[in-house]
């Protein structure tokens, strides 16, 4: 370490980079930040905090959470940087608990983009270094919810994980259809829990009716229960209308089941009917029962263990003997459950349930 800085550990210290001024409600306004050339890392124990980013030439300015940690900068664009200030350490400790407490494998994620998400609750709760975080959400469990939330993308989009769908229509609705035949069952019943605005459950709806077109001989009598806590997006989906945008990620095929309008479509009223909408709470109320499919994706990633095995214990007891369950790309099931479900697919975390 240079001379200096041996005598004067505690000085704050100045970083290299420099940002041009620049106002953020983020951080209560101007912050005299200034951009010019590259950062560079130095040895030794800083304390400077600071995170932007200019991805869509909207600048975005945090405060961010360094000190007493080895500083890392790393490029962003053309002279946009993001500064990490907690060791690897530090960070994999907490993204472990994260997925020892909720199951949320962060893995999948870019480290900046953790990071940067991270950097914005430890500022909202005025922390300065993970560990004092990872004790927050020791103390406040309800902190867990809003780190799930800072780090999921919430998106609600028709088809959406374009992988998972396309398993369900290649093996999922075909096998499921071909059963029923041969058991002579009429009876379809599929559950989309944690709903939101509406896309999954019409897409699931257009993907069984088209399925069974192919079984012209053979009626089936199809039903889609769509349920969700938040009764402001079940009012959304209920109408189901939605921006000609969204078309786009509605596959060719399935599109005859879209009415398109001024600025936005509507869907046809077969799939509307088959759609059955019903606010409720996975633990206060009664679970849809007799079901063939439940799909629960990225729902699981905001309890604690307990009350995801409680969660698994509904589904299981709700899904007909054989019948399928569909979660989140960065779910698993809880312990003591792989005996109860067959794995389908391990990378779509699609699964059977034992006969």
């Amino acid at each position: 370490m240079p001379e200096q800085d041996r005598s004067n550990r505690n000085a704050p210290y100045q970083p290299s980079v420099s940002f041009e001024d620049i106002d953020s409600p983020f951080v209560g306004g101007r912050q005299g930040f200034r951009r010019a050339g590259p950062a560079t890392e130095s040895a030794g124990r800083r304390r400077w905090a600071g995170l932007v980013e200019n991805p869509t030439s909207k600048v975005v300015v945090a405060r961010a959470v360094a000190f007493n940690y080895s500083c890392r900068s790393r490029q962003r664009g053309r002279g946009d940087y993001v500064v990490s200030s907690v060791s690897n350490r530090e960070l994999e400790l907490l993204l472990r608990k994260l997925h020892s407490e909720r199951g949320l494998d962060a893995g999948q994620y870019r480290t900046a983009y953790v990071e940067r998400r991270l950097a914005t609750r430890l500022r909202a709760a005025g922390l300065d270094s993970y560990r004092e975080y990872s004790h927050l959400l020791d103390e406040d469990p309800g902190e867990y919810t809003r780190l799930v939330e800072a780090l999921t993308i919430n998106v609600s989009d028709f088809f959406r994980d374009k992988p998972v769908f396309d398993y369900f229509i290649g093996r999922v609705a075909p096998e499921l259809l071909r059963r029923k035949v041969a058991r002579h069952q009429h009876l379809v019943r599929v559950w989309s829990a944690g709903c939101a605005t509406g896309e999954e459950p019409y897409s699931i709806a257009m993907i069984l009716s088209q399925e069974a077109e192919k079984t012209a001989d053979y009626s089936f009598n199809l039903s889609v229960y769509a349920t969700d806590i938040d009764a402001q997006s079940m009012e959304k989906a209920v109408k189901g209308t939605y921006p000609n945008k969204e078309l786009a990620s509605i596959p060719a095929a399935y599109r005859r089941w879209c009415i398109e309008g001024d600025g936005s479509f509507s869907m046809h009223p077969s799939i509307r009917r088959m759609v059955k909408f019903r606010r409720l709470d996975l633990f206060a109320d009664t679970p849809i029962a007799a079901v063939d499919v439940i799909f629960c994706r990225n729902v699981f990633i905001y309890f604690n263990r307990a009350q995801q095995e409680r969660i698994f214990e509904t589904f299981y007891s709700s899904l007909n003997k054989g019948g399928y369950l569909i979660i989140g790309k960065s779910e698993k099931l809880a312990a003591g459950f792989a005996r109860m479900f067959e794995p389908l697919s391990s990378r779509e975390k699609v699964y059977r349930r034992h006969e």
